[in-house]
């Protein structure tokens, strides 16, 4: 089923909220950001050095 029908028939089947759906979406686009933030913030892995190793 696709998004837009499972909205179409919430909003046909409980009523239309737009600050409802504006708050949930708000939140959402908070969280996606922290976690991207979160994401950045974290040390790089340190790769081993390939100077000095032997090549077979």
């Amino acid at each position: 089923m696709q998004i837009h029908d499972k909205v179409s028939r919430s909003i046909r089947d409980s009523g239309w909220f737009p600050k409802v759906f504006r708050r949930i979406v708000n939140k959402a686009k908070e969280f996606l950001q922290n976690l991207i933030r979160e994401h950045e913030m974290l040390p790089k892995p340190k790769g081993r050095s390939r100077i000095g190793s032997v090549q077979p």
